[in-house]
Order: structure tokens, then C-alpha cells, then sequence
């Protein structure tokens, strides 16, 4: 399966969880999401997080790692978002 997590993506989410003040209750998107690492990790500290990839990450990926995280009631996928994304976090 796929679950890379690139070194950037630990060094963003150590950075936003040191200073959560910087995105709490802010909107936020994460493109190229991939595994969803930084967006998971935003919605965690109280932003609202449109996490977007290419179609068929969106859709096996993010999706399941926005539900086994505890966002799966506040996850949404489709144009209202972003086409084929998922929508993470606390509010609209």
C-alpha cells in the first residue's frame, strides 16, 4: 500500500504542534496531500483542513486515514471541498 511520509511532512507537522497557535481555528489546505501527515495534524490542533490529491489517493488514502484518525464525522469528499478531497477539522 501506499505510505510514504516525506521528511518534510515531520518536519511541518513538529513545527505547526509546537506553535498550534499559528493555525488554531484557521483555515487551512493541504495539496498533494498524500498520506495526509500535516492536514491530520492541523485538524488535530483545532484548524479546518481541506486535505486534496489526486483522485485516487483522495479516495483510498485520505479517506481512510481521515477516519481511523477520529475525523470520519468531519471528513467530506467531493466539489463542496474541493473536487475529490477530503475536508477535515473542527467547524466549517
Amino acid at each position: 500500500g501506499f505510505c510514504r511520509v516525506w521528511e518534510g511532512a515531520e518536519t511541518l507537522s513538529k513545527f505547526l504542534m509546537a506553535d498550534a497557535g499559528r493555525v488554531r481555528g484557521k483555515k487551512c489546505i493541504e495539496l498533494g496531500a498524500g498520506v495526509g501527515e500535516c492536514g491530520l495534524v492541523a485538524a488535530a490542533i483545532g484548524a479546518h483542513v481541506v486535505l486534496t490529491d489526486v483522485h485516487a489517493v483522495a479516495e483510498n488514502v485520505i479517506r481512510r486515514n481521515v477516519g481511523t484518525n477520529g475525523c470520519g464525522d468531519a471528513a467530506r469528499f467531493g466539489a463542496d471541498a474541493w473536487p475529490r478531497s477530503a475536508r477535515v477539522g473542527r467547524g466549517s
